[in-house]
């Protein structure tokens, strides 16, 4: 029987002379404790610091849904985390003072209690699927998702150092979203940065929309109604689902569980 993966994790680190008694069992179990499923599941993590205002969500969060939604008819189960929404520190360089103090969990998640990152842990290592939104900053990913990379540095710390695979059978796609240049490049360094660390690449990885060389980001809805960004969305989904079902075996749909009606219960 295989040995599950938090154990593993504490035996690697053990292993490699970390004092056990430093890991807190409450995030270990918040980042570990969850069940297999015998379908495919996938979220979807906006990256986007722009607030909603008038009921407008970012445009990346926009496209991010709608690829979600395409992933949902192929019969996975999609949840959405929005970044901008949690307490997250930046990484404290443990790796620098020595490669075996880069640990997963992070260490600055053991140290601060209100660190949310460890929502972003768990919701990779249960997940199937990984679809990362962000808009383009001058020609680059968001500040939010450079920050979460580099607290994410302790996944790959685990395979390398410590001989821990984190990530496997897993997929990852992309969605950038911005004006004049970079979605190519903006996905690129995100599809050889998950690679890295272990996730697969499925062909035309990324879904994206490049408005023109003006600043009239108010017209950007109507625009991006008339792009081929929509048909991009569904051929994301559908080559992340179908890596994914190959890599994982997992064929079934899945059926969202029925509402409890209280009066029939109760007769």
């Amino acid at each position: 029987m295989p040995i599950p993966l938090q154990q593993q994790t504490l035996d690697a680190l053990e292993q490699k002379g970390v004092n056990s008694k430093i890991m807190d069992k409450d995030l270990m179990d918040a980042v570990f404790d969850f069940k297999q499923s015998d379908h495919v599941k996938a979220v979807g993590i906006s990256t986007s610091s722009r607030p909603e205002y008038g009921g407008k969500f970012s445009h990346s969060k926009m496209i991010l849904q709608e690829v979600l939604d395409n992933l949902a008819k192929h019969g996975c189960q999609t949840s959405m985390i929005d970044a901008k929404a949690l307490n997250l520190y930046e990484c404290a360089g443990y790796y620098s003072r020595g490669q075996t103090e880069c640990i997963f969990p992070c260490k600055t998640s053991i140290a601060r209690k209100d660190d949310q990152m460890k929502q972003i842990y768990r919701a990779l290592l249960e997940n199937d699927i990984v679809i990362w939104a962000t808009p383009i900053r001058w020609g680059m990913y968001s500040s939010l998702i450079k920050k979460i990379i580099e607290r994410m540095n302790c996944i790959e710390n685990m395979q390398s150092v410590f001989g821990v695979k984190l990530i496997e059978n897993k997929v990852a796609g992309f969605v950038t979203i911005g004006h004049e240049d970079g979605a190519q490049n903006t996905a690129g360094l995100l599809a050889m940065t998950m690679s890295a660390m272990g996730w697969h690449i499925p062909p035309h990885c990324m879904c994206y929309f490049v408005g023109g060389a003006d600043e009239m980001t108010e017209l950007d809805d109507e625009r991006i109604a008339k792009n081929q960004v929509h048909e991009l969305a569904e051929v994301l989904a559908e080559n992340c689902y179908k890596l994914s079902s190959k890599l994982t075996g997992k064929t079934k749909t899945f059926v969202p569980p029925q509402p409890v009606d209280a009066a029939a219960a109760k007769a």
